[in-house]
């Protein structure tokens, strides 16, 4: 976490000696889409996706402007989200669900087509994204691992992400200063978050990362105001 802001205050420093800037709050909604796939399958043990679900990400944006038409973009985001898996071997199949936050820095760049109409612009944004896990908890498991005296839940997922992120939409320019925005975007996962933990109960090692590949991805929708 200390990583990710020491990042967050150089990028904008960076900047701000020479680039016109405008902040603002962004609120996205989404839905998760788990990208799971089976590594080995000479083990006899599948992994599979489990079901789509809601995410939601709000917090602070930052745009340093090149020029007119050009913005770097990044921000200090909150995110929240749910990361499910199937497990099948010879004896059992079995799932988990589980509830994960993260802090979220964009790098991005806004491109603006010139107004179309009264303070009405276009964009399309198009860069990275770098997150590390705040937060890793298990939602649900079937068998239901929480019904066992003594359980410890192990987290599955790994402490960083990066991403790819692209969107597009429209703004509206209220007056000199504030502006209004909404549009839609995807962000695509390029680390596999499956990560190796030991058993609470058997003090053995799961091999996850090995087993299986898991990304994340998000489709969604968002809302802004700069100020």
């Amino acid at each position: 976490m200390k990583k990710i802001l020491l990042i967050f205050i150089l990028v904008s420093s960076t900047y701000t000696s020479f680039a016109q800037i405008k902040v603002g709050l962004r609120v996205a909604p989404g839905i998760g889409l788990n990208r799971v796939e089976d590594k080995n399958s000479s083990d006899l043990t599948i992994y599979s996706k489990g079901d789509a679900s809601l995410a939601f990400t709000i917090g602070p944006d930052i745009d340093f402007f090149l020029n007119d038409n050009i913005v770097f973009c990044t921000g200090l985001w909150w995110s929240t989200r749910k990361v499910s898996f199937q497990r099948q071997d010879l004896f059992l199949i079995s799932a988990y669900t589980s509830n994960l936050q993260y802090l979220q820095i964009p790098i991005t760049f806004k491109a603006y087509t010139n107004e179309i109409s009264n303070g009405l612009k276009i964009y399309a944004q198009l860069g990275g994204l770098i997150e590390t896990k705040i937060s890793d908890k298990l939602k649900s498991s079937s068998p239901d691992l929480t019904a066992i005296p003594g359980y410890i839940y192990e987290k599955r997922y790994q402490y960083v992400n990066v991403g790819l992120y692209a969107g597009t939409g429209i703004e509206y320019a209220l007056n000199g200063n504030n502006a209004v925005y909404v549009g839609v975007f995807y962000q695509r996962g390029l680390i596999n978050q499956a990560r190796n933990f030991k058993n609470s109960f058997t003090s053995t090692q799961n091999d996850f990362a090995k087993q299986a590949k898991v990304n994340l991805s998000t489709l969604g929708l968002e809302l802004g105001f700069k100020f």
